[in-house]
């Protein structure tokens, strides 16, 4: 799906929208997953940590900080 998603959004050419960009930054400084983003802003969050970790997170509420803390 996010691959999906992805693709659609180069296809596009459009730009993150303000949560989204909230989203990608969040997940690039290992701050918390934000349950109330929208669910395009869930799929860059996710997608970002996925490509950076080399998996999806367990749960929403879980953090690239946890799977950073696992991988040591």
């Amino acid at each position: 799906m996010i691959d999906k998603a992805m693709k659609e959004n180069r296809r596009l050419g459009r730009r993150l929208t303000y949560e989204e960009q909230n989203a990608a930054e969040a997940a690039f400084s290992c701050q918390p997953f934000n349950p109330d983003w929208s669910g395009d802003a869930r799929m860059v969050y996710r997608g970002i940590v996925d490509a950076m970790w080399g998996h999806s997170l367990d749960c929403e509420f879980e953090t690239c900080q946890i799977l950073y803390s696992r991988s040591q």
